[in-house]
């Protein structure tokens, strides 16, 4: 039975790989480091030694492990569904190596009858593997590896889903690429993270991309400098949220209604999944004026709503109640 995700623009989960490292700021407060202690401490080995105990709580310990025991779980779901890969961890870690890696992709590619979601803030790591002309070739020899107990007429091995390639000296048949069945993303938390990741994204082969706003910790412009002023138009999907959790960060309304108005001007769908556990809207303060607000010290100005993440979209301002999903390409 897969894995059912609570995550608003997913169906299920699938882990493959566990454990992580602090990457950006977007990863101060991850839920997912307090979600693997919980598992550790409930005797599920494969997140022993992931995390370690601080004054803050429990932090990811870097270390981080290919579990082979779920290589072959999506492979073995029957009915099509939207997975997302990873949501303990991240794809392209610099402790995996690229072999490991060959083999979350050739179970990949192996399950067709899946979309599989990636996400990843080492957009430079991700960009150099899928950009590499010998990736395919690796993926080919690795599915030989993971798919070998699956039946001859299992859809992994239909011959529509693998190219006859190589000069003689690498398998003769690959995968398709970039491979069909996957939407590839990075995590951009503020302008600096999009300015580091995005170009990344747009650099490398992609059946679908997409962005992850959240949590959203800053205003981000995606009309940067492009023949069309658009950076969005090599962007297929955009998700924005703002972060959730005890020590959620304030999440300002503008910031998730200018990136929701710059992705209808340029028809790109946008998500919107949560305006976070704590959320600024200044028109609450200035009188309907979308304004900065001066400091001030010591006083909280921002409202907590009824659901903890501020997910229930019936407490939202109407004209951000979208949560567009992309058009998937044959």
């Amino acid at each position: 039975m897969a894995d059912k995700s609570n995550i608003q623009w997913t169906e299920a989960t699938w882990n493959p790989i566990a454990g992580c490292s602090i990457a950006s700021t977007g990863c101060r407060n991850c839920y997912a480091m307090a979600h693997a202690a919980r598992l550790e401490r409930i005797g599920l080995i494969k997140y022993a030694n992931l995390t370690t105990e601080s004054k803050a709580g429990p932090v990811w310990s870097g270390n981080v492990a290919l579990d082979e025991r779920s290589l072959d779980q999506p492979m073995r779901w029957r009915r099509p569904r939207l997975i997302f890969v990873n949501s303990m961890s991240d794809l392209f870690h610099e402790a995996l190596s690229d072999a490991q890696i060959d083999r979350v992709f050739a179970a990949m590619a192996l399950s067709p009858q899946h979309t599989l979601q990636v996400v990843t803030k080492r957009s430079a790591r991700m960009r150099s593997y899928l950009g590499d002309p010998d990736t395919k070739f690796r993926i080919a020899q690795a599915a030989l590896r993971v798919g070998s107990d699956l039946p001859h007429g299992h859809p992994g091995w239909k011959k529509s889903n693998w190219r006859v390639a190589g000069d003689g000296t690498k398998p003769a048949v690959v995968p398709r690429w970039p491979l069909p069945n996957l939407w590839m993303g990075v995590s951009v938390e503020d302008q600096d993270a999009a300015d580091a990741r995005i170009g990344d994204l747009e650099a490398s082969p992609a059946a679908l991309r997409f962005i992850s706003a959240e949590p959203l910790l800053g205003e981000i412009d995606l009309q940067l400098a492009d023949s069309d002023g658009f950076r969005l138009r090599s962007i297929d999907w955009v998700i924005v949220g703002g972060e959730s959790g005890p020590r959620a960060r304030t999440c300002r309304v503008e910031w998730i209604t200018d990136l929701v108005r710059q992705c209808r001007n340029a028809a790109v769908p946008v998500f919107v999944k949560q305006l976070g556990a704590r959320y600024l809207d200044e028109r609450d303060f200035v009188g309907g004026a979308a304004i900065r607000l001066p400091a001030e010290a010591g006083r909280d100005l921002t409202r907590r709503l009824k659901h903890r993440k501020g997910a229930d979209m019936a407490e939202w301002p109407e004209y951000l109640r979208v949560q567009q999903m992309p058009e998937v390409r044959a």
